[in-house]
C-alpha cells in the first residue's frame, strides 16, 4: 500500500507540470462505458475487432460482444467448460480476422466461432497470458507453465519451453521466437529446438512487458524508463527512448500494454494515462486519465490496461476499474477552444475581432483575447464582477470596443489591450447605463450606436454625441435581442415582443406583424436577426425554431424541428458564402440549405464543444470562418472546406429472433422457418463506432416490400404472418456523416409451406376431388333413381289405398241396402220418402266420387260428407237407432283445416254396424274435430256401442265369412301419409271404453295429423 501511494503521489505530482513538457491532445472526445450503460463489469484487459467489425471485450465478467448499438454478454457455464468459456476471467483476446476469437483466461485457452457462437476450450488450468500467431495454423501461447506451441488445425499442442512462467512472446525470423519472464528475456530457436537468456541488461518487469513488431524492428516498454528500438534479427538495441527526458517530473510509470496503430504510431498504457510516441519524427503527446489532469475529455480510470484502434480510427482504452473508454482522435470538422486550451471560462457569451486576434466574452471572467499567431490568451477583467459578464461587443472606433455587461457599458482598447475610461464626449451615455443591464449593442453604416437595455431601446450618434431614448418610438421597453442592418440602410430588431425595424428616411420603428402558419400564434421572443442580401431575413426564435422573411413580399415560412431542424430553441445563425445557414440550437448545430431546403445537423460526436449554445455567441470573421460560442468554449471552423468522412461502414446482421428466440443462422446457406413459428426479427448495426446514433439504416424483405425502408437510427425489424416462400432479406447502413455503403448484408429466407399448401397435396386434392365429384354424382343419379322408384311405389299405394277407400265408401253391401230401401218406399207407394233418400243417396255418390281426385279437404266438406252417409243410414235403419253429432272445436278454422277425404269414414261405418247395430237401445256417434298442440289437428270417433270384443263374438256368429277391411286400409293410409309429408306425426289411437262396472261402453278412434294448413311439409 505504501508502495502504491508513492507511486500515485509521484504520478500526480508529475502530470501538474507535464503541460511544460508534453503536448496535450486537443480536439478530443472520449465517452466511457461501465457497468451502468453496458459493461457486464468494470475491469476490461483486452479489446479485438472481428472479421465483420464487431467489437470484442474482455472483463473478469465473461466476454462482451459491441456491435455500436448494444452490448451480448458470453459467460461460462458450471460442467460446460470443454464446449463453453474457460473461464469468465479473461485477459487476453486475438482475432484471426477469418471466423474464429482466440481468448485467453486463468484456465486455459477458448476458441469461439464469431458467426456461430459455438466455444471450444483447451489446456485447462492453465493461466494463457498472451496468443501469437506462429503462421495460419499455429499459435504461440504464453503461459504460467511455459511456452506452449498449438496448431488449431489438429488441436494438437505441446510445450516448448516448460516451467516458466512466460509473460509475453513474439515471432521473429527463421523460425525463432522472443519471450519474456519477470526476470529474463528469451530467445526460442524452433530449428535446434533450444531457448537461452538475450538483452540481459534489461531490468526486471513483474507485469506483461509490451512487446510490438514494426517491420525490421521492435520496439520494447521498459518500465520506468520508455522504449528500446531493437533490431530483428541481431537483436541489438539501436536505441533507447527515455520518457523522462521528455518529462523530467516522471519517475514511476510501470507500463501496462501496447499499441502500434496505422500510422505507425506507437501507444503505450501506463497507470494515469496513455502515450503516443511517433517513430518517425520522436513526437511525443500524452492523453491522461481523469485522475491525473482534470479536464472534460479525459480517460476514466486508473490504471488502463489496454489500447486497441478500430477500423474507423477509434481508438478504445480499457481500464482496471472504470469500464471502457473510446477516444476519437480525428475531429477535423469543428476545432474546439476551452479551457483545455487557455481560456479561463468555458461560458462564451459574446465575440468580437480585430486583425489576428479573437477577442472572447465570457459570463463572469471577463475578456479573453486569443492571438491565433501565438495561439496564447491573454485576460482583461474589471473589478466589477457584473462588468466581467460581456453579453456583446461592437467596435466603436477602431481598435475600441463598447462591451456590454449586466452593469452597464465598459470599454476596452484593444490596442493596449487594457479597459479604459471613454473619452469626455461619451461620457454621457456611460453615465446614463452605469447600473443599467445592456444585453445588446451595435453600430451601424451611419456610426450610429444601437443599445438594448433595461430601459428600452437607446441610440447613441458617435458623430454627433447626440443620445436618445427610442422606448416611445418603439412603443416598449423589453430588452433587444439582436441588430441587423440591411443593404438600404433599414436597422431590424428582435425583441421579446417580436420583429421590428428602423427606417432612417423617416426616423421611424415599425412593428412587424409575424404569425405561424396555419395558426394564429404570433412568432416572437426573437433572439437574432439576420441579413441575406436585400431580400431575405432569417429570424431565429428561443422558442419556436427559425423563420424566413421576405423583406419585398411579407411572406413567412417557419422551419421546425419535423423539417430537420436539430431543435425548436435557436440561438442565431450565420451566412456562408453559399448562402447556406449555420444555426446554433439547444442540440447542437444546424446546416441549412435553402435551395434544397434541408437540414444537416451536427453535435458533440462531431467535435462541437457541447450541444448547447448561447444566444448572441456567434460571429462569422473576415476569413470567412465562423465562430459559435457555448457552455464548454467555442468552436471556430470554415464552412467552405468542411470535410465528411467518406469511409463507408460495414453492416451487419447481428441476430434473428424466431419468435422471439434467437436462433443460428451465419453458417447456412439459408433460413428455415416453419410455417407455424411465422414471426421473424431481424437486428442488425454499421459498424463505424465513431457516433454510432447517427448511422442510418435501410432495409427490404424481397417479397414483401416493394422499395428500401428507411428506418432512420432504428436497427431493427419484424415481420409476421409471411406466406409461404422464399425471401432475401437486405440492410444497408450509413456512417454518421450520412455516406452511404450501398453494398447490403444480406440473408436468405425460406417459409416452409404447411403439407396442404404444397403442389403434391395441391395435386392430390384434385385428383380426391374428382373422386368424390364421380362418387357423388353417381351417388346423386342412384339417390335420385331410387327417390323416383319410391315415388312410383307411393303413388302407386297412394292409388291402391285411394282405390281401396272409394271401394270401401262404395260398399255393394251398403249400395244394395240403400237402393232396396229406395225400392221398398216405392212399393209401399212412399214415394216423397223415396225421392228423398234417392236425393241424398246421389249427392253421397257424387262427394265421394269427388274426393277421389282430391286427397284432402277442409273440416266443413267432410263434415257434410259424414252427414249424408249417416243420414242415409239412419233413414235405412230409423231414425230411432241412434243419434250422430258433429263437433268443431273453435281453435280450428273448419275452411282451412285439412283432413284425408277417405281417412275418417270407414270408422264411422265401424261404429254403426259393428257397435250400435248389435245394442238394442238407442246408441250415439260423436265426431270431434280439435287441436292437439300448436302444429297438430285431430278427428275422434266415439260410440257407445258394445264395444270392439262383444262386436267381434256376435260377428263371427252372425256374419262368420265376412271381414271389414276400413281400419286395416286406414292404418296403411297412415304410414303412407307420413312418407308422402316426410312426417313421423300422423297416428291413430284405438281406445276401448268402459263403464263404471267395467263394462263394455263403447269405442273411441282418434286420428291425430299435423296441421298441413300451417307447416310446410316434404
Amino acid at each position: 500500500m505504501a508502495t502504491l501511494a508513492r507511486l500515485c503521489f509521484l504520478l500526480l505530482l508529475c502530470f501538474q507540470t507535464l503541460g511544460l513538457s508534453a503536448q496535450v491532445f486537443q480536439n478530443v472526445l472520449v465517452e466511457n462505458f461501465d457497468n451502468r450503460n453496458g459493461l457486464t463489469q468494470n475491469s476490461v484487459w483486452g479489446i479485438q475487432q472481428d472479421v465483420r467489425g464487431l467489437l470484442w471485450i474482455a472483463t473478469d465478467d465473461g466476454l462482451l460482444r459491441y456491435d455500436g448499438n448494444q452490448f451480448k454478454a458470453y459467460r461460462s457455464v458450471i460442467g460446460q467448460t470443454q464446449k463453453g468459456l474457460a473461464s469468465n476471467s479473461i485477459r487476453y483476446l486475438f482475432s484471426d480476422k477469418k471466423k474464429y476469437l482466440w481468448i485467453g483466461t486463468p484456465n486455459g485457452l477458448s476458441r469461439l466461432n464469431v458467426f456461430t457462437d459455438s466455444l471450444r476450450s483447451f489446456l485447462p488450468t492453465t493461466r494463457i497470458r498472451k496468443i501469437t500467431p506462429r503462421d495460419s495454423n499455429s499459435y504461440w501461447l504464453a503461459s504460467n507453465k511455459g511456452l506452449y506451441y498449438f496448431n488449431h488445425k489438429s488441436e494438437h499442442y505441446f510445450c516448448k519451453a516448460p516451467n516458466l512462467n512466460v509473460l509475453n512472446a513474439v515471432q521473429l525470423d527463421d523460425g525463432k521466437v522472443l519471450f519474456t519472464t519477470t526476470e529474463t528475456c528469451w530467445l526460442l530457436d524452433t530449428k535446434r529446438n533450444r531457448y537461452y537468456p538475450v538483452l540481459t541488461d534489461l531490468p526486471p518487469d513483474e507485469g506483461i512487458r509490451p512487446i510490438i513488431r514494426q517491420g525490421n524492428h521492435l520496439w520494447m516498454a521498459v518500465e520506468n524508463f520508455g522504449v528500446w528500438k531493437i533490431d530483428v534479427k541481431t537483436l541489438r538495441v539501436i536505441e533507447k527512448y527515455d520518457f523522462r527526458k521528455k518529462m523530467p517530473s516522471l519517475e514511476i510509470f510501470p507500463v501496462r500494454s501496447g499499441f502500434l496503430d496505422r500510422n505507425g504510431k506507437l501507444w503505450l498504457a501506463i497507470h494515469l494515462g496513455i502515450f503516443c510516441f511517433d517513430t518517425a519524427n520522436g513526437a511525443f503527446e500524452f492523453l491522461p486519465s481523469d485522475l491525473a489532469y482534470r479536464r472534460l475529455n479525459s480517460l476514466k480510470g486508473s490504471p488502463l490496461n489496454e489500447i486497441f484502434e478500430d477500423a474507423s480510427g477509434i481508438l478504445w482504452v480499457g481500464s482496471n476499474n472504470s469500464g471502457l473508454n473510446k477516444v476519437n482522435l480525428r475531429l477535423g470538422k469543428f476545432q474546439t477552444i476551452n479551457q483545455d486550451n487557455g481560456l479561463n471560462s468555458n461560458f462564451i457569451l459574446s465575440f468580437a475581432e480585430r486583425g489576428n486576434d479573437l477577442i472572447v466574452g465570457t459570463d463572469g471572467n471577463g475578456i479573453n483575447v486569443w492571438n491565433r499567431t501565438t495561439n496564447r490568451f491573454q485576460v482583461i477583467k474589471d473589478t466589477d464582477a457584473q462588468r466581467n459578464q460581456i453579453l456583446s461587443m461592437t467596435e466603436v472606433r477602431p481598435g475600441l470596443f463598447w462591451c456590454a455587461t449586466f452593469r452597464g457599458l465598459v470599454q476596452f482598447d484593444a490596442l493596449q489591450n487594457k479597459l479604459t475610461t471613454p473619452a469626455p464626449q461619451d461620457i454621457a451615455l456611460f453615465k446614463l447605463l452605469e447600473q443599467i443591464q445592456v444585453r445588446k449593442i451595435y453600430k451601424d453604416s451611419r456610426q450610429k450606436v444601437w443599445l438594448g437595455t433595461t430601459l428600452g431601446l437607446v441610440t447613441y450618434d458617435l458623430i454627433t454625441h447626440t443620445l436618445e431614448n427610442q422606448s416611445e418610438e418603439s412603443r416598449t421597453r423589453d430588452l433587444v435581442s439582436s441588430f441587423k442592418e440591411d443593404v438600404k440602410g433599414n436597422v431590424w430588431f428582435g425583441r421579446g415582443t417580436g420583429l421590428q425595424r428602423y427606417s432612417p428616411a423617416t426616423g421611424t420603428i415599425t412593428a412587424i406583424s409575424l404569425q405561424i402558419p396555419k395558426t394564429k400564434i404570433e412568432f416572437d421572443d426573437i433572439s437574432d436577426v439576420n441579413c441575406d442580401g436585400d431580400s431575405v431575413l432569417w429570424l431565429s426564435s428561443y422558442r419556436v425554431g427559425i423563420g424566413k422573411y421576405s423583406i419585398k413580399t411579407g411572406q413567412f415560412k417557419l422551419y421546425t424541428p419535423a423539417d430537420g431542424l436539430a431543435n425548436s430553441i435557436v440561438y442565431g445563425s450565420l451566412i456562408d458564402k453559399q448562402h447556406r445557414i449555420w444555426i446554433s440550437t439547444n442540440s447542437g448545430l444546424s446546416r441549412f440549405d435553402p435551395k434544397s431546403e434541408t437540414f444537416t445537423n451536427f453535435d458533440v460526436y462531431d467535435g462541437l464543444q457541447n450541444n448547447e449554445f448561447n444566444g448572441g455567441s456567434l460571429l462569422r470573421l473576415k476569413s470567412g470562418e465562423m465562430v459559435f460560442g457555448g457552455v464548454n468554449g467555442f468552436n471556430l471552423f470554415r464552412p467552405e472546406g468542411f470535410q465528411q468522412s467518406t469511409s463507408r461502414s460495414p453492416v451487419a446482421i447481428t441476430d434473428v429472433k424466431i419468435m422471439n428466440e434467437s436462433v443460428n443462422f451465419a453458417d447456412q446457406p439459408e433460413l428455415v422457418i416453419n410455417h407455424k413459428d411465422n414471426f421473424v426479427s431481424f437486428e442488425f448495426a454499421a459498424l463505424d463506432f465513431t457516433a454510432p446514433q447517427k448511422n442510418q439504416y435501410a432495409y427490404q424483405l424481397e417479397g414483401v416490400d416493394k422499395h428500401w425502408i428507411y428506418s432512420g437510427n432504428r436497427h431493427f425489424v419484424s415481420y409476421s404472418q409471411l406466406p409461404a416462400g422464399e425471401y432475401t432479406f437486405k440492410v444497408k447502413a450509413s456512417n454518421s456523416d450520412g455516406v452511404w455503403n450501398e453494398k447490403p448484408a444480406t440473408l436468405r429466407l425460406v417459409v416452409t409451406a404447411p403439407f396442404w399448401a404444397k403442389s403434391w397435396f395441391g395435386y392430390l386434392a384434385i385428383a380426391m376431388g374428382v373422386i368424390v365429384l364421380i362418387l357423388f354424382f353417381t351417388n346423386r343419379i342412384r339417390y335420385i333413381q331410387e327417390r323416383e322408384r319410391e315415388k312410383i311405389s307411393l303413388n302407386r299405394q297412394i292409388a291402391e289405398l285411394e282405390m281401396k277407400a272409394l271401394r270401401a265408401q262404395m260398399n255393394p253391401h251398403f249400395i244394395f241396402n240403400c237402393l232396396n230401401s229406395i225400392n221398398n218406399f216405392i212399393l209401399h207407394d212412399e214415394n216423397r220418402q223415396a225421392s228423398k233418400y234417392l236425393t241424398k243417396f246421389s249427392k253421397l255418390i257424387r262427394q265421394i266420387l269427388d274426393n277421389t281426385d282430391t286427397p284432402l279437404a277442409p273440416v266443413e266438406r267432410i263434415a257434410t260428407f259424414m252427414g249424408l252417409y249417416v243420414e242415409l243410414e239412419q233413414m235405412r235403419f230409423g231414425k230411432n237407432r241412434f243419434d250422430f253429432e258433429i263437433i268443431v272445436d273453435p281453435d280450428i278454422d273448419p275452411h282451412e283445416t285439412v283432413f284425408p277425404t277417405m281417412m275418417i269414414q270407414p270408422h264411422v261405418e265401424n261404429a254403426i254396424w259393428h257397435g250400435l247395430m248389435h245394442r238394442p237401445e238407442r246408441g250415439k256417434i260423436t265426431m270431434m274435430f280439435g287441436r292437439e298442440s300448436e302444429h297438430f289437428v285431430s278427428c275422434i270417433v266415439e260410440d257407445d256401442g258394445v264395444g270392439r270384443a262383444k262386436s267381434r263374438e256376435m260377428n263371427h256368429v252372425l256374419s262368420p265369412s265376412r271381414k271389414s277391411k276400413g281400419t286395416q286400409n286406414v292404418l296403411e293410409s297412415i304410414e303412407t301419409f307420413n312418407r308422402q309429408y316426410n312426417t313421423e306425426g300422423a297416428k291413430i289411437i284405438i281406445d276401448d271404453l268402459y263403464d263404471e262396472q267395467n263394462q263394455p261402453k263403447g269405442t273411441r278412434v282418434k286420428i291425430v295429423l299435423p296441421d298441413l294448413a300451417q307447416t310446410e311439409l316434404g
